[in-house]
């Protein structure tokens, strides 16, 4: 196998507690993960002697700052693969500054995509192991689901029982900056009354109208 194509579905917070703040700037968090089905699609093929990252949209670096890269770069820094030269295309559906994961997502997706190309037989949780170190979102993108999320993101407990629904995603022109926002949330000092508890709860027992009370993100 020289080349691959998968998908990387962009997730939503249906609820997000912030619950305090680590000497590294981190935030400590728990949150109630859903993947979607809005996703962009990765194309992988071995050639040439480096990683190199094609991507159309202008937002989006091509260097070594792309998720992607790191997930790559860090695959085979933990991996005993020999690495032949990585071209990685994004086609790039997923709004950047949105919540939506978008980048994590390609770093999810290129990590199941390497392990599959080169055979490395790196089960789910090795392969979550790596993604945390490239960001704290890309664990949870390569299991998907809906899962609670604690520490910074990376802990996560799958929630199975939930009802299927429907929703509507909006990004307006504007985006907002994740690392702005947290920031932004420091400065303010918000209390804001936690809700994911409430919210697994309203899930498990099947009852969407109710869950949708508890949705808010700190």
């Amino acid at each position: 196998m020289k080349k691959i194509t998968v998908k990387a579905p962009a997730k939503i917070n249906l609820s997000l507690d912030i619950l305090g703040r680590r000497a590294d700037g981190y935030h400590f968090l728990r949150t109630v993960m859903q993947a979607i089905d809005l996703c962009d699609t990765i194309h992988l093929s071995m050639t040439g002697d480096d990683i190199k990252i094609i991507c159309a949209r202008e937002d989006v670096p091509c260097d070594e700052r792309n998720i992607a890269y790191k997930a790559a770069a860090a695959f085979f820094d933990q991996t005993q693969a020999v690495q032949t030269g990585i071209r990685i295309q994004i086609d790039k559906i997923i709004p950047s500054q949105a919540g939506l994961g978008g980048g994590s997502a390609d770093g999810a997706a290129v990590l199941v995509a390497l392990n599959e190309l080169y055979q490395t037989g790196l089960d789910t949780r090795k392969l979550q192991e790596i993604g945390a170190l490239v960001g704290a979102d890309v664990p949870f993108c390569i299991s998907g689901g809906c899962a609670l999320a604690e520490g910074i993101g990376e802990i996560l407990s799958p929630i199975h029982a939930h009802p299927e629904y429907c929703l509507v995603i909006c990004k307006p022109e504007v985006g907002v900056s994740t690392a702005a926002a947290y920031k932004k949330f420091d400065e303010i000092g918000t209390i804001c009354p936690p809700m994911t508890d409430s919210l697994i709860a309203s899930l498990i027992a099947g009852d969407m109208k109710e869950a949708a009370l508890y949705m808010s993100n700190a």
